[in-house]
């Protein structure tokens, strides 16, 4: 879950801290864990040791596998007339790499081996006494798994004998099925998840199978030896997809899981019968366990998943477990509520409501590491997204107790650890108020004393706290640096493990976020060397998050950008401009030499001098060829903002802009306008373009910047953008001999007299929009004859009665003066004088302070002179 980062800006460039990360933690019962008492699967069928019961001696000898001495359980006869058992046989085959012969007589066998004898088979089943009976059907499952262990070792999964596999689940679903008692039953459902431990792709068979109905008609229905191995199996599906897991919610394992929880509830010690008190209720903790575990990866799937396991009524009885007297019990229950916890606010709701802070924090303080480890998961999940939940949290005293947990160092593990230091993290992650509560709870010098450990997984975990206590103000940004966590970070950025590296980069990006002062420890903690090393990591995020750590530094002082200058920087960003595979690097990269460029004049020639033009052009090329798309749309943008920095009103740097081929892309790009940023930033770079020299603008006009500005000037909803477009146009129209034709045909003159009338328009840019109105009325007898028909005299002698500014009245005289003599009617006195007569007069009985205006010329050529009247 991500939170939105906050965006910082200076007048010296612009800075922001990076995205701070809510991490939901899973924990679950691994596919690979054992049942008690199974035997493992054989490789080599002479390694059994004979049989305890009697039962070799209770049969004729014919009657046992000449292999491995024991009772056939699948007799075959080969074409040489001897007899083994079935699985024996193919365990022979496969050891050998001859070709296939009987063990005794070395007669050739052709492959596929016989079919199993059925008379033979009954009739040793018929010889056998119960218990031996048992016992064979015992081997026999031991066989099917030693047969299935054969074909996924011997064989890849690809080329596996599909027939095969289902042929022998076929047949231990049938063992399931029909065995006529609960301990065969359980050895062959213990089979089963062995199976499925060796493999997690042949889950899939295995619910194609049909054995989710099977093994739910023996959670109900079974004992407690049968209920429990069902539920291993249950557990190992469960570590599969999410399509699997689906598969098993809509089998109903949720609530046949719940049924148990109720069915297996007994009194026990100070509970009634009939109570909630699931804890001291359960009287099988094996069965227990397999329970919650199998709840755990259930809630592993999607958020569908863990709503469907809430609405079941799981919660209830978790919660009332986690008082149960086994900490494997405890464990578990911990583990399912905090993967339960990992779904949406519903999930996290009902947690909360049923009461479930309370036991988690006291099991922080009471625990053994797993079961602490898997109480801070579940409270750091129920932290994500609401600052509700998370008051709720501080309420509980769960921040104290994480705090103290993870002060008592050795006393946990590394794994314990991690998990608090990531429920940490989901506190940091609210409003500044949960900052203050870990500040306050001691939490960064604990933090601090964690990084400073060797080698421990928990480095990662803490530096990303830090990191989000550093996204609040510049109070806890100081916080963290008196904390002593500046020389800290910049040790792991050198030491630690490559996401070690990444969050202490990012935890520096945040505090560089700050003053000047901030940057400045950060310098003086010798952190540039190593964030420049970063960007050659092979880590996305790393080269992301030391990109961005380098761009709010850069936002410092000059000084601090050429040490930055100095310790090579440049051409380190300029390769991740280039070569990054991230649209997020590259445009880090490109913020951070914008910064750089925001300097002075001699960070910006160093930028030139290190290659960055063509590397930004490039990738702004390249980038707005799909300018629809809203990543490359952004970068480009951000390409813009670094070039536009970069020119700042120097003539010569705009010239070598323009000569690395960038005024193409940024037209494209401000045609496209997908974003009020992109409007901004590609009309702030035209404007740059057009306000260096003649050659400069032509290149604009010819490469159709008028109609674009033109456009923009006429619709877009955007004042700031209108009036950067008007800039633009003025400066272009400076000598309007070589963009005449190119205005005429988009029309601008309308536009531009609508905006210099408007009275949203700011002062400056109706002052330029008047002189590029006078100059084309001086340059152009078209423009003049145009301005007359849009009755741009009289329209400015209405203008120039609502405005104040005596500059503005002046400049609308100039763009009169500059039109020929006009009438507009017959129809009175006062309309019988020229406007621009009246214009005139009008300016003289304001008694400007400039008197040597000319006054405009008569249709003859004569001086008109100036009529009183108002």
């Amino acid at each position: 879950m991500v939170e939105t980062p906050e965006q910082l800006h200076q007048v010296s460039g612009t800075q922001t801290s990076p995205s701070y990360f809510q991490h939901p933690m899973t924990s679950s019962t691994k596919a690979g864990e054992e049942p008690p008492n199974i035997v493992s699967p054989l490789t080599n069928a002479h390694s059994r040791s004979p049989p305890q019961d009697g039962t070799k001696a209770a049969l004729p000898s014919h009657l046992c596998c000449p292999i491995c001495l024991e009772v056939m359980v699948e007799p075959v006869t080969t074409v040489c007339g001897h007899t083994y058992d079935k699985s024996c046989l193919e365990d022979f085959f496969a050891s050998c790499s001859a070709p296939p012969s009987c063990p005794i007589c070395r007669t050739s066998i052709q492959l596929p081996i016989p079919k199993v004898s059925v008379l033979l088979r009954d009739m040793i089943g018929e010889k056998l006494p119960k218990e031996s009976r048992v016992r064979t059907a015992q081997l026999g499952i031991q066989r099917k798994q030693r047969r299935m262990h054969r074909i996924m070792h011997d064989l890849e999964v690809s080329t596996i004998n599909r027939e095969e596999v289902s042929q022998l689940l076929a047949e231990i679903l049938a063992t399931i099925s029909e065995a006529d008692t609960p301990d065969v039953q359980a050895c062959a459902v213990h089979a089963l998840s062995q199976m499925l431990s060796t493999s997690e792709r042949l889950i899939s068979d295995v619910i194609h199978a049909g054995t989710l109905r099977i093994l739910l008609k023996l959670v109900t229905t079974g004992g407690l030896e049968v209920q429990e191995a069902c539920m291993h199996a249950l557990s190992s599906i469960a570590c599969g997809t999410n399509e699997h897991r689906d598969a098993m919610l809509e089998a109903g394992v949720a609530e046949a899981l719940i049924k148990t929880f109720t069915a297996r509830q007994q009194p026990g010690v100070g509970a009634s019968a009939g109570s909630d008190n699931y804890g001291e209720g359960f009287s099988r903790i094996n069965l227990c366990t397999r329970v919650v575990s199998t709840l755990s990866n259930l809630a592993q799937g999607s958020n569908a998943c863990r709503v469907r396991i809430v609405r079941a009524g799981a919660v209830k009885p978790l919660v009332a477990l986690l008082g149960h007297a086994s900490m494997s019990v405890l464990e578990g229950a911990a583990s399912a509520l905090g993967n339960i916890a990992c779904g949406d606010d519903v999930c996290r709701e009902e947690i909360i409501n049923q009461g479930a802070l309370q036991p988690l924090v006291a099991l922080l303080h009471s625990g053994t590491n797993e079961a602490r480890g898997a109480a801070a998961s579940a409270i750091g999940n129920m932290s994500c997204g609401s600052d509700a939940r998370r008051r709720k949290v501080v309420e509980s005293g769960a921040v104290k107790s994480l705090v103290e947990l993870l002060a008592s160092g050795s006393e946990i593990s590394c794994d314990a650890r991690a998990r608090v230091a990531g429920a940490m993290l989901n506190m940091a992650a609210g409003s500044d108020e949960f900052r203050a509560e870990l500040i306050g709870a001691g939490a960064l010098r604990v933090l601090v004393h964690l990084l400073i450990q060797p080698a421990t997984s928990s480095h990662a975990q803490a530096a990303n706290v830090l990191l989000n206590i550093a996204c609040g103000n510049n109070k806890y940004r100081q916080a963290v640096i008196d904390a002593g966590a500046v020389p800290v970070l910049v040790s792991q950025l050198i030491t630690g493990s490559s996401d070690a590296k990444n969050t202490s980069a990012g935890a520096l990006w945040c505090l560089a976020a700050g003053t000047d002062l901030h940057r400045d420890k950060v310098v003086q903690a010798g952190a540039l060397p190593p964030l420049i090393a970063l960007l050659s990591s092979d880590s996305i995020e790393a080269q992301i998050s030391a990109a961005g750590a380098l761009w709010n530094i850069a936002a410092g002082s000059d000084e601090v950008r050429k040490q930055i200058l100095r310790a090579g920087g440049l051409p380190a960003l300029i390769r991740v401009v280039q070569t990054s595979g991230s649209t997020s690097a590259k445009a880090r990269a490109a913020d951070a030499i914008r910064n750089i460029a925001c300097g002075d004049l001699a960070c910006r020639y160093a930028v030139v001098e290190a290659g960055a033009l063509p590397a930004l052009v490039g990738v702004l090329r390249s980038h707005v060829r799909s300018p629809e798309r809203y990543h490359e749309a952004v970068l480009g943008v951000t390409m813009v903002d670094a070039l536009c920095c970069i020119m700042a009103g120097n003539s010569f740097l705009t010239n070598l802009v323009q000569e690395a081929g960038a005024v193409e892309p940024v037209l494209q790009l401000l045609g496209a306008r997908t974003s009020d940023e992109c409007g901004l930033a590609c009309s702030d770079a035209v404007c740059c373009f057009a306000s260096g020299q003649s050659t400069e603008r032509e290149v604009l006009v010819r490469a159709g910047a008028v109609p674009i500005l033109t456009k923009l000037l006429e619709e877009d909803p955007l004042s700031e953008i209108r009036h950067r477009s008007a800039d633009a146009l003025s400066s272009i129209a400076i000598d309007p001999r070589g963009c005449t034709s190119q205005l005429l045909q988009a029309n601008a003159l309308k536009p531009m007299l609508a905006m210099l009338t408007s009275q949203e328009t700011v002062l400056d840019c109706k002052l330029r929009l008047a002189e590029t109105l006078a100059n084309l009325a001086k340059a152009s007898l078209r423009f003049k004859n145009m301005m007359v028909q849009l009755s741009v005299p009289s329209r400015l002698l209405e203008a120039a009665k609502n405005e104040t500014n005596l500059r503005l009245k002046a400049a609308f005289r100039t763009v009169v003066a500059a039109l020929p003599y006009s009438e507009e009617g017959k129809s009175g006195p006062a309309a019988a004088v020229p406007v621009n007569v009246r214009f005139c007069n009008y300016l003289d009985s304001l008694q400007l302070e400039d008197r040597q205006l000319d006054p405009p010329p008569s249709p003859n050529g004569k001086q008109i002179t100036r009529d009183t009247r108002s």
